[in-house]
């Protein structure tokens, strides 16, 4: 293998250690954002989770989460 191909390898390697490390924080971070994004709704009065039709006409499980996030509101 020539310099550049090793080099090319090497650059590409240490990214992938890299995207491998930070995709845990990247997820948690997202995972944050979104119950943050449920909070200002459920403060605004608004279901926590947007429902949407599933498959079949079955009600997506955002129902289930709406129901426990009215409850703890309630239970305040």
């Amino acid at each position: 293998m020539n310099t550049a191909t090793s080099t090319f390898l090497d650059l590409l390697a240490v990214a992938l250690v890299f995207f491998l490390l930070a995709l845990p924080s990247l997820v948690g971070h997202l995972n944050d954002r979104r119950i943050d994004r449920q909070l200002a709704r459920a403060e605004k009065g608004l279901p926590a989770v947007r429902v949407r039709a599933g498959a079949g006409g079955q009600r997506a499980a955002g129902v289930v989460q709406r129901s426990v996030v009215a409850q703890r509101a309630g239970a305040l």
